[in-house]
């Protein structure tokens, strides 16, 4: 019987299940829909051969499941009955602004974080580096945006407000910060394993950017712009060198900040500054 229900009776039946529920068919529903393509671009690079970074197949593979995730946000707004602004998703120069200010204090937030452990020798700076900047900056930017506005939209905005149907706020955020964290291990497991916690906390911290924005996703989506632009910037220009053996706990396992204490006190002063600026926004 259930089969043989028209559109809107699906969409009804949809829009009444369980949150965890709605979250668990908006994932399949996106992995069905992206495998099939995911596969054909494989296979293409696959026939590049080795002419073809590594980096840039994840970057492709990764362009292809964002832009794929779009048509289930477009989905799920029909189901929900509801539409982008819900979401903290409104257009306008606020959101602009909203997303540049993010950005800087997401980019002098990780500027502070590497002075201090240059200051206190933990890393080295590479001088002869810098040169290489201006080829690197934009075309990171561009990905880091694109990134940043499409998990923003679906964790802290869509899958956050989801969860609030049946949770309180913060237990809400707090799941939608796990399943954030945990679907990181879908790409690589070894680097990604000790981060955990902190993208865990990431996503808390990001959920707070956007109640400090009145539920608006600006903040949020140019504070985690702002992060991937810095950290992605520094480690495809090589712009500092982790000493040998060198301070994991401190600095992060693998060289990545979220894995050390420094990327979690990060974490946590960027938290309390929100609650700082969200009477001036």
């Amino acid at each position: 019987m259930f089969l043989i229900l028209n559109a809107d009776q699906w969409l009804l039946a949809l829009a009444a299940f369980p949150s965890l529920l709605k979250i668990l068919v908006f994932l399949a529903t996106w992995l069905v829909i992206w495998l099939p393509l995911g596969i054909v671009v494989a296979l293409i690079i696959k026939g590049r051969g080795k002419q073809f970074l590594a980096a840039n197949q994840k970057l492709v593979l990764v362009g292809t499941l964002y832009l794929v995730s779009l048509i289930i946000c477009w989905v799920t707004l029909q189901i929900e009955q509801t539409s982008p602004g819900a979401y903290g998703w409104n257009w306008g120069i606020s959101l602009g602004l909203e997303v540049v200010l993010g950005c800087l204090i997401g980019v002098v937030g990780i500027g502070i974080l590497v002075a201090i452990e240059l200051v206190g020798g933990w890393v080295e700076w590479q001088e002869k580096k810098v040169e290489g900047l201006g080829r690197i900056i934009l075309p990171t930017l561009a990905i880091a945006l694109l990134v940043s506005t499409v998990e923003e939209l679906i964790f802290r905005g869509i899958f956050l407000n989801i969860l609030q149907q049946d949770y309180p706020l913060w237990t809400a955020a707090a799941i939608s910060s796990t399943i954030f964290a945990l679907l990181h291990l879908v790409w690589e497991q070894k680097e990604t394993t000790p981060q955990v916690p902190g993208l865990w906390l990431m996503g808390m911290v990001l959920v707070a950017a956007r109640m400090a924005n009145q539920g608006n996703l600006g903040l949020a989506i140019g504070l985690h712009t702002g992060w991937i632009l810095a950290i992605a910037t520094l480690d495809t220009a090589q712009l500092i060198k982790y000493p040998d053996p060198p301070n994991s706990w401190l600095v992060g396992r693998y060289g990545k900040p979220l894995a050390g204490l420094m990327g979690i006190s990060l974490l946590l002063c960027t938290g309390l500054a929100l609650q700082v600026i969200k009477d001036f926004l």
